[in-house]
């Protein structure tokens, strides 16, 4: 039997070691897949009118815009990344974002959980159960 604070550093240790047990191959994947997506989404300039704009702009004419249509404008235009593709070509971002849920899904089976989610919760301490009742504890009350 162990006593209750080395069981508690036991688990701290298996929280913070557990991602380091999926395989080499998949670590390298997803390190170059999360690495492309950043690369990609760094690149996307929404087309804005006649210009291409990058995120200060947007973020400044949503924050400070009172002209709806141009608020309008610049949100649709911020949502065209989904459609981005890196330069030269290649995947779309929503294409990249797909094929990086499953490869986190894969990883996560690989250390015992049912996918990413569940293992991102369970491994930063929070039980899924709890949380979503919060949620929705707080939505009816709000």
């Amino acid at each position: 039997d162990l006593d209750p604070q080395t069981r508690r550093e036991l688990v701290r240790w298996r929280n913070r070691l557990a991602p380091h047990q999926v395989d080499d191959e998949t670590i390298d994947q997803l390190a170059r897949d999360e690495s492309a997506i950043v690369e990609q989404f760094n690149g996307f300039r929404a087309q804005l009118k006649d210009r291409r704009v990058g995120d200060n702009e947007i973020d400044r004419i949503l924050r400070e815009s009172t002209d709806s249509s141009e608020v309008e404008s610049a949100w649709r235009a911020s949502k065209r990344i989904a459609d981005h593709r890196a330069e030269g070509g290649g995947p779309t971002v929503t294409d990249r974002l797909r094929s990086l849920v499953k490869l986190r899904n894969s990883a996560a089976r690989q250390i015992g959980f049912d996918h990413a989610y569940q293992a991102s919760l369970t491994l930063s301490e929070l039980d899924p159960d709890w949380l979503f009742e919060t949620l929705s504890r707080l939505e009816k009350e709000t």
